[in-house]
């Protein structure tokens, strides 16, 4: 009988694995494939072998999310977009559309900004994209437990409704809970 792991190691002879778990200490670990295979290696399946195997950086890649909530995005004639000042998390998404509206809103508050002051036009830029800003990364930090589930409990429970989301119907209205609704900024 051919073991899981061999099927999966065979296909280009490379195995890429995303890990999650909430870590209180920002820090990166000193050693990282230590680190996965302490908190993942009891987990089974095929996880024990392929962590035993675990490479170092820079093979291995380990990162942070992290949510930026910067208290301004401008000082004088300097001015934030994207991640510098609105960074939403993977567990949000939506970060290069969020990147490209306010770009699209800067860009149509400086065309209507006095010349020499731009103040006025940075204020109004922040005041319309940080309610949206607001939005996503609310929900991230709510869809972080479904995303990561921290019990068998959480992982059975997100495992249904992504199943239940397969069904007719059933996929629009999952669709829609996991829209933050950045859709009004435009309007």
């Amino acid at each position: 009988m051919q073991h899981e792991s061999d099927r999966l190691r065979r296909r280009d002879r490379r195995l890429a694995l995303l890990f999650l778990r909430h870590e209180p200490d920002p820090a990166v670990p000193a050693d990282p494939a230590a680190s996965l295979r302490e908190h993942f290696g009891q987990l089974g399946w095929i996880l024990p072998e392929v962590l035993g195997r675990c490479p170092q950086p820079p093979e291995l890649y380990y990162d942070q999310v992290t949510q930026v909530e910067a208290p301004r995005w401008s000082s004088g004639r300097v001015v934030l977009l994207g991640d510098a000042c609105q960074a939403v998390s993977l567990f949000a998404g939506h970060g290069a559309s969020l990147a490209v509206a306010a770009a699209w809103v800067l860009a149509g508050e400086l065309r209507t900004a006095a010349s020499g002051d731009l103040s006025p036009a940075l204020d109004r830029y922040a005041a319309r994209m940080r309610p949206v800003v607001g939005d996503v990364q609310s929900f991230g930090r709510r869809f972080l437990p479904w995303m990561a589930p921290s019990s068998r409990l959480r992982i059975t429970a997100r495992d249904w409704l992504l199943r239940l989301a397969s069904l007719p119907g059933a996929d629009r209205l999952f669709m829609n809970s996991l829209s933050p609704g950045g859709h009004r900024l435009i309007t």
